[in-house]
């Protein structure tokens, strides 16, 4: 009788510690989300702690150990933020000026560069790198701009 005891006391230390290990604790939280000419980049916490740092969503989402620290709303946040990163359009018409020839010129921004590219609009429609990521909005003022100019 004693050994079906020890056996079921056992059992439950078995389940108990499944349980413990199944708890979801989380070490890390966002606490902001910095937008920097569409590139973004977090601001985590350590839990219990003051210290702070920045990464990108990207970088966070490689690391499976790294997410699973994480609260699932935190993780969907990310998830997100790394899908906007990763499909977002990498040019973006910031401006559009006349140039010398009474032509209109757009200003074009790439993501995650400071650069300028300066484009007609029938340079833009030429250039199919260019159209496949730019937004259906700057595409569209690009085309309009084109038919005027016919």
């Amino acid at each position: 009788m004693k050994n079906i005891i020890n056996k079921i006391k056992s059992l439950f230390d078995i389940i108990k510690l499944t349980k413990e290990r199944n708890v979801y604790k989380r070490h890390y939280r966002v606490i902001e989300i910095v937008n920097e000419d569409e590139v973004f980049t977090v601001h985590i916490q350590l839990v219990n702690s003051s210290k702070t740092f920045f990464m990108k969503p990207e970088e966070i989402l490689a690391d499976d150990e790294f997410v699973a620290q994480f609260s699932p709303l935190d993780v969907r946040t990310l998830t997100y933020l790394g899908y906007l990163g990763i499909n977002g359009p990498k040019y973006k018409v910031l401006a559009q000026r006349i140039a010398e020839q009474g032509n209109l010129v757009f200003v074009i921004k790439q993501k995650g560069s400071n650069d300028i590219i300066l484009k007609t609009s029938k340079e833009i429609i030429n250039d199919i790198n260019l159209l496949k990521n730019m937004s259906s909005s700057d595409i569209s003022s690009v085309a309009y701009t084109e038919l005027q100019e016919k």
